[in-house]
């Protein structure tokens, strides 16, 4: 693998780059480096750029990628929280970690159907102490992986609009 982790999706505040790269942070203060490149640009790109230069992460910035998958392949974990971004981190058999700045994207993500298999946090800590849990016991994360892909390989689009139908309580053919 050339990276440890790959993120997908824009530098903002509701994606958790922030978040992500703290935790990093605090990993490389108990000795553990990771390798962590990012796809995608936004609001909070220079703040990111500006804290991984203060702290000697080891990041590297892609911008907007027209292929994010070749890079999710390249990566051992995935840092993701969108809905199908987890659904194609899943397909890709990575260990997805999600992290949450509000208790509207807690519910997002804790009731999405593949809660079950991916790892959600709300702050740095607690995701650079799963991030060490799962780094340092592969085989913990196997089943989580291997379930998760079963499940989102069995996705649709036709099924996801059903979804949708039936959570609003409507009818496709109207």
């Amino acid at each position: 693998m050339k990276y440890d982790f790959c993120f997908v999706g824009r530098l903002a505040h509701d994606t958790g780059i922030m978040i992500y790269l703290e935790a990093l942070k605090v990993l490389k203060e108990r000795g553990e480096a990771y390798c962590l490149v990012i796809c995608g640009d936004g609001p909070q790109q220079q703040e990111a750029k500006n804290f991984v230069k203060v702290n000697k992460l080891k990041v590297n910035f892609l911008g907007f990628v027209n292929d994010p998958q070749k890079y999710v392949f390249q990566s051992k974990m995935v840092f993701v929280s969108r809905y199908l971004g987890v659904l194609e981190a899943l397909l890709a058999k990575k260990l997805i970690f999600a992290v949450y700045d509000s208790e509207i994207k807690k519910d997002y993500l804790e009731l999405a159907p593949f809660a079950s298999w991916i790892v959600i946090e709300k702050d740095a800590v607690a995701l650079a102490n799963k991030i060490s849990y799962f780094a340092n016991r592969p085989g913990k994360s196997i089943k989580n992986i291997r379930e998760g892909f079963a499940w989102a390989k069995q996705q649709t689009w036709d099924k996801l609009t059903d979804k949708y139908f039936e959570l609003w309580g409507k009818s496709k053919f109207h």
